[in-house]
């Protein structure tokens, strides 16, 4: 509600079942009367918040991949106030848009650099500054300090893809390095140039880290996801991420024969994926995957929305499209060592699923390990929890 008690904003979104509703932000009378749409940027919107003034709706959003805050006005007419935000640092970086509050004439927000953890940050005309300095030894240490962005294309069909790349502190394009790639989950979410906790202690320990924004990302708009409405998911992805290691590795210091992937949730169901498709890599972790549509569509949180937007039919009305896309149906072609990781409160993606995963890797001659996370659902543990879950990472690729 407006500060002046005349206006209602609020998003909402066309249920067109869709794997991903684009969001809108729309307004309405508090009587609920002229109700019309106030802005559609083609990109994801997340959390209105109204100037003191009842002038204009501050809201959230990521542009390829990078936090932002905007401002519409009650005509439509719409503004960048400020870019480079984000939500705080947990183990990994933030998909879920930035919390923020609206002062007179400025914002209070996190800043978000890839370098270093967020701090607290007022942002007024467009500057943001950090009011706190938290974390002061950060620079005493030595981190990784590089982190570069690289586009290319895929080479399915030449789609524009945006990644990352995190080098280690002494990284030597002359030495070839071991490289980690991560994939985010969603798989409608997108990363960015933003701190990650994971990466950098990966980096710290000599790997480079690569984290690609693969198509049906969002912060590219409609169209860029368009293929998981198309074709389903997973389906050509994985051609996104391989292009993107290619693409990594000419430009110098990375070792072939070292290469690594993991993702959590979709991410994990597309590293189980990619590693169907690839013997690329010497090394996966698989966490907190979806492994198999068929099991999947009944024993998830959100099984009433499956098979009316993930599919078009439910797997009894059509048990071959769902085999299709589930990497259970790639498991005899895996050559790559992988850990298994599930959360027995995990609802999201049942472990169910990843048990599934690992007992068909042993079967085939694979060699695996299944870590049950105890008391964790789908996301983060306690915070020893996550630190020891990354201590495990980092052994299984240092094997």
């Amino acid at each position: 509600a407006s500060p002046d008690g005349r206006w209602i904003a609020y998003i909402s979104s066309e249920d067109r079942l869709r794997f991903h509703n684009q969001p809108h932000l729309r307004l309405m009378r508090s009587d609920g009367s002229e109700d019309r749409l106030l802005l559609d940027i083609d990109r994801d919107l997340f959390a209105p918040a109204w100037d003191p003034q009842s002038r204009g709706v501050h809201f959230s959003y990521f542009d390829a991949g990078v936090d932002k805050i905007g401002l519409v006005d009650l005509e439509g007419r719409s503004q960048e106030a400020v870019a480079h935000v984000g939500g705080t640092a947990g183990p990994n970086i933030n998909i879920f848009g930035t919390d923020y509050a609206v002062g007179s004439d400025f914002l209070v927000t996190t800043t978000s650099l890839p370098d270093r953890p967020p701090q607290i940050g007022i942002a007024r005309n467009g500057e943001l500054r950090a009011l706190t300095a938290l974390n002061p030894d950060w620079d005493e240490r030595p981190h990784p300090r590089q982190v570069r962005e690289i586009r290319y294309r895929s080479e399915s069909d030449g789609e524009a893809i945006q990644g990352w790349i995190v080098y280690p502190p002494d990284f030597d394009p002359s030495r070839p390095h071991p490289l980690i790639v991560e994939i985010h989950g969603g798989p409608n979410a997108a990363y960015g140039p933003k701190f990650s906790f994971w990466f950098q202690c990966w980096a710290a320990a000599g790997f480079v880290v690569f984290y690609p924004n693969y198509r049906g990302s969002t912060s590219y708009g409609r169209a860029f996801m368009r293929i998981l409405d198309e074709e389903g998911h997973p389906s050509r992805e994985h051609e996104d991420i391989l292009s993107g290691v290619r693409a990594v590795e000419a430009l110098g210091g990375i070792d072939a024969a070292r290469l690594y992937i993991l993702g959590t949730g979709t991410g994990g169901t597309l590293t189980a994926w990619t590693i169907g498709h690839s013997e690329r890599f010497r090394a996966a972790v698989v966490l907190h995957p979806i492994i198999n549509y068929t099991s999947l569509a009944l024993t998830w949180d959100l099984s009433s929305l499956y098979s009316r937007r993930w599919l078009p039919r439910t797997p009894w009305e059509d048990p071959a499209a769902a085999w299709a896309h589930s990497p259970l149906s790639r498991v005899g072609h895996v050559r790559t060592r992988t850990l298994v990781v599930v959360g027995d409160h995990d609802q999201r993606t049942p472990p169910g699923e990843g048990e599934q995963y690992y007992n068909a890797l042993r079967q085939c001659g694979v060699e695996s390990a299944l870590l049950i996370r105890r008391g964790v659902g789908h996301g983060r543990g306690r915070p020893s929890q996550d630190i020891e879950l990354n201590q495990y990472i980092l052994d299984w690729f240092s094997r």
